[in-house]
């Protein structure tokens, strides 16, 4: 999986030490015996790790989020539905840790994931950190469920 991360160039973000401190995921997928496709995410309080935001609460609770921070699959086995399946199997995962949403942020050069993401229904909304970038959210539950 190391190497298929390094291929497309994700390395920075799948390993990032910042993120040890918080529960990481990681997610395969294979063909073949072969990993052709990853996705990490990380579960945590939404606001105050990326943002600098105080925890956003509801009902005296602190929200969490499923962060998708790297993602990827190889060239040749795009198109198949395996980014689908892993973004699928994080939202459930999400669901399953209680998280209120799902949120990703992709720069301006990843297409293909852009793509992927409005096809599935994720919210999104345009942003900027270093360069410009998109950030998507998959909301999980409504102010009404508990």
């Amino acid at each position: 999986m190391v190497a298929l991360v390094n291929e497309v160039n994700q390395a920075d973000w799948a390993f990032n030490p910042y993120f040890e401190q918080f529960s990481r995921y990681f997610l395969a997928a294979k063909q073949d015996a072969v990993i052709v496709g990853f996705l990490m995410f990380v579960v945590w309080d939404i606001g105050p790790h990326d943002r600098d935001h105080p925890p956003i609460q509801m009902d005296g609770k602190t929200l969490r989020e499923a962060k998708i921070l790297a993602f990827g699959v190889k060239e040749g086995y795009r198109r198949q539905g395996i980014g689908t399946a892993l973004q699928e199997y994080t939202i459930k995962q999400a669901k399953m840790f209680g998280c209120y949403q799902v949120r990703s942020v992709s720069g301006e050069n990843h297409p293909e994931n852009h793509s992927l993401k409005l096809s599935m229904g994720f919210a999104v909304e345009p942003m900027e950190r270093d360069e410009q970038c998109l950030a998507f959210v998959m909301p999980l539950k409504s102010s009404r469920e508990k």
